[in-house]
């Protein structure tokens, strides 16, 4: 293009603005664009679903009429991307650098700056915000205040075309559900939980605190959901360094790219401009949003996969404490890259893996090295990394088999989900183009590198504890006992008495269809699912065969001031204080015959009420544990009552991590940041949230058979931002329907007939098995008690124990009987695996001693989930005298 042609291009951006409102003047709505509709209200004129198309005529429409100017040739372009619409910018003319291509009237901008003038500081909401601490984020958080009070103007605002023409589909980590985070690299899956985390407390927990929205706006989560996207996909920092956060209609349609040619400028009147940065072809406009070196982040934030990055992040040391030394040393996600094209890594990959590889063999080399690189010592630095070559190639290659073991675990997950469950994720091939890039980067650092290797990667090895850390994490502060009890808990009306008569295998309580119906907790000694008890037990065939059972109370409903004692509140809180694990039980079905205690179903918001509550309590609790201490420490020394005294240190850390987690609506037990000094006085606190947790979510028949409920999602987000937790769909209905049949065949006719019902819906594959989820609770709960078993086998009794996982031998022998214990000479101990493979029918350990699997364990032997056990014990009476 020629440059009287870019002058005449400008001339007619200038024309506009000059013809645009004035910056006296009040943005008004455009009367005659679009469609018109009797409806004022956005949320009922605008379909807010994700399939719903994008009206990009009428927006182009809009920003003309708005003065939103483009130069010629510049032109919005739609293409199709797994199924949804994307928009950006293309020139159809060469453009040399500097050319303004877009011009973006002073007062069509959305700004933060503006928002907070507008609707001044909300003093209570931004209190939340630090307290949830994402304080960063008021821009973001007063933005969405201003799309939403443009959102309840419907066809009023005079934004509205615009935003009919944004998508409603995003891919991004606030969007995405568990499926998609179990699909993704650990590193990937932080940064999109992280997101998530951002929607919950920048947007959805400050719903209730902005008093000046409709209650209809307050309560409508998708909404508020809409708005966060569009802010925190489509805003910039303005580029006159005054903070403003900012959005640009339609010019925020530009694409991102590692190496942008366009920006934002402003002129004196604070009109916006996009120029271009360079000299620039046909094609694409685009700017560049982020890092270009961390496409997860890219993903995590907005939502695509740039696989023009020349480099990525290597995802080395995702679970290390990042200590200042490792920061010196280079330790940032935009110094530790992996290229691509060429397998080559950084020079700070080499300083940080051999700065771990010494910290490990050799702390005092581990700070020569230190010195050396601090102090600009390229030779001595250089010598290091010449002497520790190998073993610094070695890291490199077991890190990058860790990466590439778990990206095959993560196709093996996403497979079925794309195979069976397609339509239901559909960010899915996104994450997998995500995990392609990846898994190609680390291939070609490992060919670059290793060119002698195969390219099959090792087995990935089970790190240790994997399995039971979470459970011991969090049964650490309860009681040391072998009958530990679980209690179902929630507000009225959500099932648990129907659930607890379920488990009882009989109505062992009385349901019944209002409030408070169960005054008094009922127990229920529930037996343990055990395929290893029944193999025993069929194999010796006993007259006598003890199961081992989980007590389960059922805890009458709790309602909102239950901590200040509404209802029956501390009667209750008294009976869930009494139980060592909770079952938290909530709704997710419409019924008109079973009502709700708030008239609506919501689990989201009675998790909120019974998690408030629950807080409130142990709120309280603490500020007695702090007098009590006082208390203690004063008689101790013998001063008055009236004086004053501090806290030992280890009892005000774990006094204040408690009070920080309460405040914020955590469950104390989710925290991992206790030391076991603050694990020994938390236990004495007497707080209920330090128990176990397990969300149990009761849908109707319908949704549990089809394994699909649009609560899910939003209560695996609600969890996951409360410290996380193991979340159990069941349905009530089902297993009602299936315990009140006669016998086991009416039950497999039943199920069948489901599973019929299923295939009839479309849904095939292992993921629609229908089967009862009620041995799943059960063991779940004894899980998280981290309660096991081992078993004692013989032609009498055949019998299972309970007892706490890490239990010795003496300990578990005590549980027989307390002479066992008293008397403890050995345990002689088989492995239920060995037994199995090696008795041959025989009700006996013949085989199995023949075998050599037939062990002799003393006091110091940690017994171990499934042994069958022998105790020899000696314990003689004392002599009369």
């Amino acid at each position: 293009m020629k440059a009287h042609i870019y002058v005449l291009a400008i001339a007619i951006i200038s024309n506009v603005a000059s013809a645009f409102i004035s910056p006296s003047s009040t943005l008004l709505p455009i009367k005659g664009v679009g469609r018109s509709s009797g409806s004022t209200k956005l949320h009922a004129t605008i379909d807010l679903e994700e399939e719903t198309p994008r009206d990009i005529a009428y927006m182009e429409e809009w920003s003309y009429a708005y003065g939103i100017g483009r130069a010629d040739g510049i032109q919005l372009v739609s293409e199709d991307i797994d199924g949804f619409v994307d928009v950006h910018v293309e020139t159809t003319q060469d453009l040399p650098a500097g050319t303004s291509v877009m011009y973006i009237p002073n007062e069509v901008i959305l700004s933060s700056n503006r928002a907070i003038a507008e609707f001044g500081r909300l003093a209570e909401a931004e209190s939340l915000l630090q307290a949830n601490g994402v304080e960063s984020e008021m821009r973001e958080f007063y933005l969405i205040l201003k799309i939403l009070v443009e959102l309840e103007k419907g066809e009023e605002s005079p934004y509205y075309y615009y935003f009919n023409g944004l998508p409603r589909f995003f891919a991004n980590g606030a969007s995405m559900t568990p499926f998609c985070y179990r699909c993704i690299p650990p590193f990937a899956a932080k940064l999109c939980q992280k997101e998530r985390a951002k929607l919950n407390h920048v947007a959805l927990g400050c719903k209730s605190r902005v008093q000046f929205l409709s209650e209809k706006t307050r309560g409508d989560s998708q909404l508020w959901e809409w708005a966060f996207q569009i802010v925190y996909t489509r805003s910039f920092e303005a580029p006159d360094g005054s903070g403003d956060l900012c959005i640009y209609p339609i010019g925020d349609m530009f694409n991102h790219a590692t190496e942008a040619n366009v920006e934002y400028v402003y002129d004196d009147a604070g009109n916006c401009y996009v120029q271009t940065t360079s000299d620039v072809a046909a094609g694409p406009l685009t700017m560049t949003y982020s890092d270009p070196t961390n496409p997860s982040y890219l993903l995590a934030r907005y939502g695509f996969l740039d696989e023009s990055s020349p480099a990525s992040f290597c995802k080395l040391g995702v679970d290390w404490h990042i200590s200042d030394e490792l920061t010196n040393i280079g330790y940032s996600y935009s110094t530790l890259l992996f290229y691509k094209d060429t397998g080559e890594v950084s020079e700070q990959v080499w300083d940080v893996l051999l700065y771990k590889y010494l910290g490990e063999t050799d702390v005092g080399r581990q700070q020569e090295f230190y010195q050396a690189h601090m102090s600009g010592d390229y030779e001595t630095k250089q010598s290091f990394h010449e002497c520790y070559y190998e073993q610094t190639k070695e890291k490199l290659l077991e890190h990058i088999d860790d990466i590439l073991g778990e990206l095959d675990g993560l196709s093996q997950k996403s497979a079925y989900g794309g195979a069976v469950a397609g339509d239901d994720h559909p960010r899915l091939p996104l994450i997998l183009r995500h995990n392609d890039f990846v898994r190609a980067t680390f291939m070609a650092v490992r060919s670059y590198y290793f060119p002698a290797l195969n390219t099959t990667m090792p087995p990935k090895k089970k790190k240790d504890g994997d399995s039971d850390d979470k459970f011991m994490r969090a049964a650490r502060f309860g009681r040391v006992k072998n009958d530990l009890s679980m209690g179902f808990v929630g507000l009225p009306n959500v099932g648990k008495s129907t659930l607890t008569n379920i488990l009882a295998g009989a109505n062992h309580a009385e349901a019944a269809n209002y409030p408070f119906c169960t005054i008094d907790p009922n127990k229920v000694k529930a037996i343990v699912p055990d395929q290893k008890f029944k193999y025993l037990a069929n194999t010796w065939k006993p007259p006598s065969v003890v199961p081992a059972v989980l007590t389960i109370v059922d805890i009458a409903g709790l309602i909102r001031g239950a901590s200040e004692g509404a209802g029956l509140g501390n009667a209750f809180l008294s009976h869930i204080a009494a139980v060592d694990g909770i079952f938290h039980l909530v709704r997710a079905f419409e019924s008109d015959d079973i009502v709700h205690v708030d008239d609506s179903v919501d689990p989201i918001r009675d998790l909120e009420t019974i998690q408030s509550e629950l807080c409130l309590k142990d709120k309280e609790t603490l500020t007695k544990v702090i007098e009590r201490e006082k208390d203690r420490i004063r008689k101790e020394k013998g001063i008055a009552r009236s004086a004053d005294v501090a806290l030992g240190e280890t009892f005000q850390s774990a006094y204040d991590k408690c009070a920080a987690l309460i405040e914020s609506n955590t469950p104390v037990q989710t925290c991992e940041d206790f030391t076991m000094g603050e694990v020994d006085e938390i236990r004495n606190f007497g707080l209920i949230t330090t128990k176990p947790q397990i969300y149990v979510v009761n849908m109707s028949k319908k949704s549990f058979l089809r394994k699909g409920n649009k609560w899910l999602p939003k209560i695996q987000e609600w969890v996951n931002s409360h410290g996380g937790g193991q979340i159990i769909p069941m349905s009530c209905e089902f297993e009602q329907e299936l315990m009140d049949l006669p016998d086991k065949a009416a039950q497999n006719a039943y199920i069948q007939e489901c599973e019929e019902e299923v295939k009839a819906m479309g849904l095939t594959g292992p993921g629609f098995e229908v089967k009862s989820v009620v041995p799943r609770l059960i063991r779940s709960g004894r899980q998280s008690l981290c309660l096991q078993s081992f078993y004692t086998a013989g032609p009498k009794e055949v019998r299972a124990w309970t007892i706490m996982k890490g239990t010795a031998a003496p300990q578990a022998a005590g549980v027989i009987h307390t002479d066992f214990e008293r008397g403890f000479i050995k345990a002689e101990v088989a492995n239920f695996d060995d037994f199995k493979a090696l008795h041959k029918g025989e009700a006996s350990m013949a085989k199995v001693k023949e075998a050599g699997k037939y062990r002799q364990e003393g006091k110091a032997y940690i017994m171990q989930e499934g042994d069958i056990v022998v105790f020899m014990h000696n314990v003689t009476t004392a002599k009369k005298k």
